[in-house]
């Protein structure tokens, strides 16, 4: 695949990206993105994680490891 290939998958992740129905519709976008992005590395080492989660349009906050609570 070319970058221009990457490109055009990141636009139709980005449309549904943010759609208003219903939270897990990001969140199920992002899980695509993360696992679109592996697919991708394993095709093209050079391939840009964060360039196509950028273009996605997918929000960092699914990519980080939920913080434990603290007690008060």
């Amino acid at each position: 695949m070319t970058k221009k290939d990457y490109a055009r998958v990141a636009s139709v992740l980005a449309r549904f990206a943010h759609l208003q129905a219903q939270v897990e519709v990001s969140a199920a976008t992002a899980a695509i993105a993360d696992s679109l992005c592996n697919v991708f590395a394993m095709d093209n080492p050079r391939f840009k994680r964060d360039v196509f989660l950028a273009a996605c349009d997918v929000e960092a906050r699914y990519f980080e490891a939920p913080q434990a609570e603290v007690a008060a």
